[in-house]
């Protein structure tokens, strides 16, 4: 065996080495949820109190039922409508402020890319803001309506019980799989010569990424590379609307944080996308599974020593300083 040949079977082992970790990861604390659930449910005296947990919010989704005048599409539209609203305006709020503002000067002790410029220009701002409303209140407005038929047909009836525990773990590990995979790849076609210049050099107008630019794109690429991915796990599974309204609030802070330029304690590393946002040729995908598979990771660079939950107080510049 040529020694090439080794080196090409050792890299490819990685690949796969690193993707399993990344699963392991993203989904070993769902499969520990649902261990947990049947384990309360076996003592009497949890079982008890989670039962009368689950009959609490089954009430109020009914009252919240009731008062969308018991319509499917009513809750399908304006709940889904109004939560992204809010969440999208409570993740990014901080984030807008001290780009703009600078303050607290605790939080920029912890940029990213140390020579970002704070405060952000106001024109900018307001360039990007009103490209990030548009895509939220109008893209995203007429996919929903556009979806609810589909939603309909795979049995996503929302004129029912919510969904147990088990089954909802169950659906949003479907998610998390369906998200990954098609968003990594609809990303990757998205920097294909032909394709890039067209759709998607508007995302990477800047090289800083800020929060609100995590929707700042054309609607052609708000459609195939966001919205399509968060919505084709809970399609496929007929997932109740609750289901799916978790999933996608638990997307809008995630995509934030990865475009928000701060490496926060606490937080999700943003680090991977950063680098995308700087080189542009690596890290398509969201948690890193397909992109240690496909060798499109960041492991060897400085972000990728930086690419972690941080779990103190210790900027990673200071922990992993430029050399």
């Amino acid at each position: 065996m040529s020694p090439s040949s080794s080196t090409n079977q050792s890299s490819i082992s990685v690949r796969i080495k690193d993707s399993l970790v990344s699963v392991f990861n993203n989904f070993f604390i769902h499969a520990l949820l649902i261990i947990a659930n049947r384990v309360l449910h076996e003592n009497r005296y949890t079982s008890y109190h989670l039962s009368s947990i689950y009959e609490w919010c089954n009430s109020q989704w009914w009252s919240l039922h009731s008062s969308l005048w018991s319509s499917d599409i009513a809750v399908h539209f304006i709940g889904t409508s109004t939560l992204t609203w809010i969440s999208y305006v409570i993740f990014n709020a901080p984030f807008i402020y001290c780009d703009l503002t600078g303050k607290p000067a605790w939080m920029l002790k912890y940029k990213i890319q140390e020579d970002k410029v704070i405060p952000m220009n106001p024109d900018d701002f307001i360039k990007m803001l009103k490209v990030a409303l548009k895509n939220v209140a109008v893209v995203g407005s007429l996919f929903s309506l556009f979806i609810y038929p589909i939603c309909m047909f795979f049995g996503a009836l929302h004129k029912r019980h919510l969904p147990s525990f088990e089954e909802a773990i169950i659906d949003m590990i479907a998610f998390y799989c369906g998200f990954e995979m098609f968003s990594y790849y609809s990303h990757r076609l998205m920097h294909h010569p032909r394709l890039y210049k067209r759709f998607h050099k508007l995302h990477h107008e800047w090289t800083q990424p800020s929060s609100v630019e995590s929707v700042y794109c054309c609607p052609t690429e708000m459609v195939v590379s966001n919205l399509i991915p968060l919505v084709i796990g809970p399609i496929l599974m007929g997932s109740h609307i609750t289901v799916f309204w978790v999933t996608m609030v638990n997307t809008l802070l995630m995509t934030t944080i990865q475009h928000c330029g701060y490496h926060l304690p606490f937080f999700e590393s943003p680090e991977g996308h950063d680098y995308h946002h700087k080189y542009f040729n690596r890290v398509y995908g969201i948690w890193g599974i397909l992109d240690s598979l496909h060798g499109t990771g960041i492991k060897g660079t400085l972000n990728g020593k930086r690419h972690y939950r941080l779990f103190s107080t210790t900027p990673v510049c200071v922990t992993y300083p430029k050399k």
